[in-house]
């Protein structure tokens, strides 16, 4: 024994320490059946666990079992599993199973390296997921992790007992290491792919619809690859989604509103809505017709916003939100039963569960006379939905982004809002090293495709930018960030333009100033055009909030990370243990928005405002603004000018940035101490050829149109050539793991609470904003007459002609609240990954979940702190700020507004 200790590496000595250390867990309410015994052989228990439902009696049986030594490289004879092992239930009663039997192992064997398991059945349809299979030896317990599907046809299954790098390897393991990682490499492109099939392989965006060009290949439409189609031999096309059985939903995930309702929502609610006959060519007349289509009325205090059981439910069989009866016949109600996409669910929930709408957390004791200020508009840009595109004016807009803004449109605003120094002065300022106290968000590449298209029908696509000022009070202390100029341009601004003998430069819009529409006695009635310039504005960021921020972002940029992750890195790497967690469910979440979401037709296109281009536009974002390196949250914030030269926020209350840069920095942490377990030089992190492989796999394979719109590699990656180091290797691992959970927990756990309520945020606009007083054709004064004059309900009515429609709205609104909700069996990063074996890397990340919690209180203490501006609402005269609970890690099943999910799995 001590001669084979000998022989063994560092890692599996103490693998082996461990193995003999540990008890053996054997079920005291169990039996174990003999298998053959020999006098050569010794006899080991095995227990096959599953946490999937058992679907049919002959769950877990027709497996064959061998044992690998670590040390030479022995292969037991087979065992297969029947019916003759002990069945019982798994998990303490929850669903599950568990299979327990013997294992002959010839008397020589020592140390479990590996077991080749595989599923011997009729077809791909005989399968078993296998979540552990723990070895009771004559010495102790081994567990051997395996966390996936066993099919008939993939043959035999490796599924290793140790973490080691590559150069760590038992000698005896390091072939079967290499043909397992070969196994999972597929080529490019759709392929004939069965539910037996493992590997990953890379495809362009060529099938979200027939009218829909690819995306990716190109420098005009760069995009990141996606898991390659399935597709018949002998047949041509895109071919059609296909998934690794591991990365489709589970069950429980399935039976949950995110699962299987989210693939089929666009059919389902575009042709439910119809069906109910609630809309018709109905128009909202007020903003309390929006809120009547929630359940319980913020207007009036909304005590029990987080109270879902006992609000009342939306009953459209009883009457509509027009008081007007939707009367339906069990035939109808059959016809609009078969609408909706068949899910499992324990309960099956009622057709009108979609239509349930509970009031949003933007109004929560707040009232909509808060949420149509001027400083609400401007908190929600660094404490909404989408909080990721201010960006600091240290230049004169004109030089700065092209824009028309000038000292004329700010200069008597500024004063009013207590600033002693022009725009100019404040720019120089910023330049010169100071607190910049201007902010620009821009979105002029909203018009990319104009010129190549016609405009749709009831829609009007504006870009744009605004113009923000950070407000201080007499003590020099933040009170708000408020909007003080809009550039807006819609498809027949510059034809309007030129009919009135000016000509509108490239790249601007029309100047819609404060000072000159808010409480200007030469133009009465502005205030209202201000009013709609803010809407169409937050309609603008919200389609660059879906396409950018969340989609291109967080999605398809991640999943090529993903991918790679699969073709390149053993199971029994470190860094597969530590990084798989967050890539959960992003496969097929992605399928799924192919489907329904992003196609030719989905939601998206259905109602945001780029419609038929909205992917086109993402592919351009993609060329133009993403950069990998500067995904990094701490590159982001000091590429948009938010950090001072010693890496401290300028804005003090930018929730965003504050708690996540807290998490960042947790992170990073964690991710470095993790590391230093494994890689003891610089030189080991460039000598680990699967971390070498699978960084160049995701460049060049993953993202390779990247060489096309930028030929320097470090202007994308941070630096050229393999990972050199292990601090670079900490800063690419924690920027994937920052996008993938926190970046996508803050903009997508949020959608709901922000933009279900229409007046706060509209997917689309259906009418072009008019020019202002001095610039109006006869059109333009006609629409702005109209609007200008008119008061009260009657301008809530007006300006709602402007943005989305009911139908287009419930459609938005059942989407965002399916993207908001937790499932319940979802991984959040408070909550333990389980792939981690080695007792010190437990015990890291026990220490990184103890700090999870530890920031959950030092959120909710910033949220409570008086000097909190954007959060802090206290009731009565301090109702302003809306507590930030985004980047908080711990969360329940449900619309939370809260919980930061390890993957991008929703």
């Amino acid at each position: 024994m001590n001669n084979i200790l000998s022989s063994l590496s560092p890692g599996l000595q103490g693998l082996l320490a461990q193995h003999k250390a540990k008890p053996s867990g054997r079920s005291t309410s169990t039996t174990v059946r003999a298998s053959s015994y020999s006098a050569d052989s010794q006899q080991w228990v095995a227990t096959v666990t599953s946490n999937a439902a058992e679907k049919e009696d002959q769950a877990g049986q027709k497996l064959a079992i061998e044992v690998v030594d670590a040390a030479n490289g022995s292969v037991s004879d087979p065992t297969t599993v029947n019916g003759n092992w002990e069945k019982f239930v798994a998990g303490g009663g929850h669903s599950g199973w568990a299979r327990k039997g013997l294992l002959a192992v010839p008397n020589a064997f020592q140390v479990p390296g590996a077991l080749l398991v595989e599923k011997d059945g009729k077809s791909d349809k005989d399968r078993d997921y296998i979540g552990i299979i723990k070895l009771a030896t004559q010495d102790g317990e081994v567990e051997v992790p395996v966390s996936s599907w066993l099919v008939d046809g993939q043959g035999k299954r490796a599924f290793f007992t140790g973490t080691f790098l590559p150069k760590d390897t038992p000698p005896a393991l390091k072939d079967l290491r290499k043909d397992e990682i070969k196994k999972m490499q597929g080529p490019n492109g759709p392929q004939p792919l069965t539910d037996a099939s493992r590997a990953y392989g890379w495809q362009v965006y060529d099938d979200l619809g027939k009218d829909r060009p690819a995306l990716g290949g190109t420098k005009e439409l760069p995009y990141p690859r996606h898991l390659y189609n399935a597709r018949p031999t002998g047949q041509s096309g895109p071919g059609t989604q296909w998934l690794p059985l591991d990365e489709r939903f589970d069950e429980s995930k399935n039976r949950g509103f995110n699962g299987g309702l989210l693939e089929g929502i666009g059919p389902a609610v575009a042709g439910l809505l119809p069906e109910l006959g609630l809309f018709g060519d109905k128009k909202f007349t007020s903003y309390e017709e929006v809120l009547r289509f929630f359940s319980s009325q913020p207007s009036k205090g909304g005590a029990s916003i987080d109270d879902e059981d006992s609000q009342t439910d939306w009953d459209l069989e009883v009457d509509s939100v027009f008081d007007d009866d939707a009367a339906l016949t069990d035939d109808r109600k059959k016809r609009i039963f078969n609408l909706l996409p068949t899910i499992e669910r324990k309960k099956a929930p009622s057709w009108k569960d979609l239509f349930k709408f509970r009031a949003p957390r933007v109004l929560a004791g707040r009232g909509v006379d808060v949420l149509l200020t001027d400083q609400e508009w401007g908190r929600q840009c660094i404490a909404g939905m989408n909080p990721c595109t201010l960006v600091a004016l240290k230049q004169l807009p004109a030089a700065q982004f092209g824009s028309a803004i000038g000292p004329e449109h700010v200069e008597d605003e500024l004063k009013k809002l207590g600033s002693s120094k022009g725009l100019a002065e404040l720019v120089a300022a910023a330049a010169a090293g100071g607190k910049p106290r201007l902010f620009v968000i821009d979105y002029m590449v909203l018009d990319h495709f104009w010129a190549q298209s016609e405009s749709q029908k009831n829609r009007a696509e504006h870009a744009g930018r605004v113009l923000l000022f950070l407000q201080h009070n007499e003590a020099g202390n933040e009170v708000a960030l408020v909007p003080i100029a809009f550039e807006l341009k819609h498809r027949k601004t510059a034809q309007l333009e030129a009919a009135a003998g000016r000509t509108l430069p490239e790249g601007q819009g029309i100047v819609y100033a404060r000072q000159e529409l808010v409480d200007n006695p030469a133009n009465p009635g502005g205030e209202a055009l201000w009013s709609l310039a803010k809407h169409i504005f937050r309609s603008a960021d919200s389609g660059f909030h879906q396409l950018i921020s969340h989609w291109l972002r967080c999605h398809a940029c991640m999943e090529p990370f993903g991918i790679a992750l699969h073709r390149q890195f053993s199971t029994m790497h470190p860094l597969y243990k530590l990084m798989l967690p967050h890539f959960r469910y992003t496969l097929d979440i992605n399928s799924k928005a192919r489907k329904s979401l992003i196609n030719q037709g989905g939601i998206i296109e259905d109602c945001f405002s780029p419609g038929p281009h909205a992917m086109s536009l993402s592919a351009v974002a993609y060329g133009a603004l993403w950069r990998f390196h500067s995904q990094a949250l701490p590159e982001d914030l000091a590429a948009r000018g938010m950090l001072d030269g010693e890496g401290k926020l300028w804005i003090q209350d930018y929730p965003y940035a504050t708690d996540g840069l807290e998490l960042w920095r947790e992170m990073e942490a964690y991710f470095r101490a993790y590391l230093a377990l494994y890689y003891k030089s610089d030189e080991e992190v460039l000598a680990d050829e699967e971390l070498q492989a699978w960084w160049s796999d995701a460049k060049d394979n993953g993202h390779p149109d990247m060489k096309l719109v930028e030929p320097d590699e470090a202007k994308v990656w941070g630096f050229a050539g393999p990972i050199p180091s292990v601090e670079k290797l900490t800063r690419v691992l924690t920027t994937i793991a920052w996008t993938a959970s926190a970046h996508h927990a803050s903009v997508n756990f949020g959608q709901y609470d922000f933009a279900s309520l229409l007046f706060n945020v509209s997917s689309m606009v259906r009418r072009p904003i008019p020019r202002p007083p001095g610039k109006q054709s006869l059109e333009d004064r006609a629409a702005y007459q109209k609007l200008a004059s008119s008061k009260g309900k009657a301008q809530e009515a007006e300006i709602l002609t402007y943005i989305a429609d009911p139908f287009h709205m419930v459609q938005v609104m059942v989407t965002v609240k399916l993207l908001s909700i937790h499932a319940d069996n979802e991984q959040t990063l408070d909550e333990r990954n389980t792939l981690l074996t080695d007792p010190p890397a437990v015990a890291l990340n026990t220490q990184f979940m103890e700090r999870m919690a530890a920031l959950e209180a030092r959120v909710q203490t910033r949220n409570a702190a008086t000097a909190s501006w954007t959060r802090f609402n206290a009731g009565g005269e301090r109702v302003e700020g809306m507590p930030y609970t985004l980047l908080i890690p711990a969360s329940s099943e449900g619309l939370t507004f809260k919980g930061v999910p390890y993957s991008v799995s929703i």
